[in-house]
């Protein structure tokens, strides 16, 4: 008991006036409850649209083109982290906007996501990095 009175005395003895005094009040009248009986009515007009369709330039499977640099690659060699271009490249690469593309085949497509879900262990970059894992997921749930 005699701990918690000198705590007490510590802690009070450096605030100024106008916080001792809110402390005192936040002490002796404990915040309101806020409870909602009613019910919860949702706006009839609020819907999801549908993502915009990306009019990709290269109609070939596997080819990509970003920040004006095109990159043809293989079944057999995706390469997910390419040397020879910018890392923000490679961050294109990795946020699956070209899954709106109406040129791509569904199954390119299915193949894309399957091979990136192997090569890319949790924690490599720039694939895990929050924002580019942000904008492929959401690319991921409208495909």
């Amino acid at each position: 008991m005699i701990k918690k009175i000198f705590r007490l005395f510590h802690t009070l003895r450096y605030l100024k006036p106008y916080q001792f005094v809110f402390f005192l009040i936040r002490r002796g009248f404990p915040p309101k409850t806020v409870s909602c009986n009613k019910e919860i009515s949702i706006n009839s007009s609020f819907f999801l649209h549908p993502p915009i369709v990306v009019k990709g330039t290269n109609r070939r499977p596997l080819s990509f083109s970003f920040l004006n640099l095109a990159k043809q690659f293989s079944h057999k060699n995706m390469d997910w982290h390419p040397n020879d271009v910018s890392r923000l490249w490679r961050y294109n690469l990795h946020y699956f906007d070209y899954l709106r593309e109406d040129g791509r085949k569904r199954n390119e497509k299915i193949f894309l996501i399957r091979d990136w879900v192997t090569k890319n262990p949790q924690g490599s970059q720039p694939g895990w990095e929050p924002f580019t894992a942000g904008l492929r997921i959401i690319n991921w749930i409208f495909f």
